[in-house]
């Protein structure tokens, strides 16, 4: 996406004391007929086309608001240039964004003001009771209390009944394998190619699709932009195709050792390889081990998957300690022999 910027306009206000309407948002901060004051929050975006370059513009911030008449003035403004009061502390006015996003286009009066600080222009907060106030913390407190409660575990001692484990070794072997591709992207590797002639596909720029946006500078001005997104149509060709063969690395078996007990020690399975680089050669791909130790808590028996050095230190008939969930009453096997 590309965007480039047209230029500033003045937007438009029409005044609700005498009803003149397409009033300049910059250069008519009282209405020219009747000298009623402009309502910030109810300037909108001309009709297109009909834009009025905004001339000399210069942009120092959004307008300020004054407390006592609500005529907007320029960023700098230390006085009302309609009444004369102290424009010190005064809000910054609403965006036309900012209107449309509240679904509100009414104007503010002085018993609707919004409540202000002093953070960014524009910046607005509610300010909810204090019974909205009390009611949030307390649903926040109980759905706190019952995530920690869930949430808890308890120390509980565990006997050690029985041991399991299996360990895997899988492997790969290189394989003559039919494939095909745009020769123009066929492996350095294939061979026994044939090509052919076939019908493809590309996407071929065709111009660009425009739109315009407006944005409300808060000044009685707005920016417009222009995004720009490149289009394209497909297009039809013949290229060249290869047909070819190309040995490649695929997982083809897995030898495996299991048992029980922790004696003799776990082992890995024997494995005779043909290595190379050669049709039907093979290598390891990865090794998996797992062990299991089946442990007792009160009445219940779980299976529990523990690192080896975990489940080699714990023997069959003996008790550790492990940390039980308070939500279901299983044991967290990652504790299970840990000490504190």
């Amino acid at each position: 996406m590309d965007s480039r910027e047209i230029g500033t306009f003045e937007m438009l206000w029409d005044c609700p004391r005498c009803g003149t309407k397409g009033l300049l948002g910059k250069s008519n901060r009282q209405c020219p007929n009747c000298g009623g004051a402009q309502d910030p929050t109810a300037r909108y975006f001309p009709p297109e086309g009909q834009e009025k370059t905004a001339v000399n513009h210069t942009f120092d911030g959004a307008d300020k608001v004054c407390p006592a008449c609500l005529t907007p003035n320029g960023a700098k403004s230390n006085n009302c240039r309609n009444c004369g009061a102290r424009l010190e502390g005064a809000s910054a006015v609403v965006t036309r964004e900012a209107v449309m996003a509240g679904g509100g286009t009414s104007p503010i009066r002085p018993q609707q003001a919004l409540v202000t600080d002093s953070k960014p222009a524009g910046c607005l907060r509610w300010k909810p009771s204090s019974r909205s106030c009390l009611l949030g913390l307390l649903i926040f407190g109980l759905l706190l209390a019952a995530v920690l409660y869930l949430g808890r575990k308890k120390e509980s001692t565990a006997t050690v009944l029985d041991h399991r484990w299996s360990r895997v070794i899988n492997i790969e072997r290189l394989t003559p394998r039919n494939d095909s591709e745009w020769c123009a992207n066929m492996p350095s590797d294939a061979y026994d190619v044939h090509r052919k002639r076939e019908a493809r596909t590309r996407e071929v720029a065709d111009g660009q699709d425009c739109t315009k946006r407006n944005i409300d500078n808060g000044d009685g001005t707005f920016r417009q932009v222009e995004d720009c997104k490149s289009r394209y149509r497909t297009e039809s060709y013949t290229d060249d195709r290869c047909y070819y063969s190309v040995n490649r690395w695929s997982e083809t078996r897995a030898l495996s050792s299991s048992g029980a007990g922790t004696s003799p020690l776990p082992a890995w399975p024997q494995m005779t390889l043909k290595t190379g680089s050669c049709a039907g050669c093979e290598r390891e791909k990865n090794r998996k081990d797992i062990y299991i130790t089946t442990i007792k808590v009160g009445k219940e028996q779980y299976p529990c998957e523990v690192p080896e050095k975990v489940w080699q230190s714990l023997s069959d008939g003996s008790t550790t300690t492990v940390k039980i969930w308070a939500i279901d009453g299983k044991p967290d096997c990652g504790s299970l022999g840990r000490r504190p």
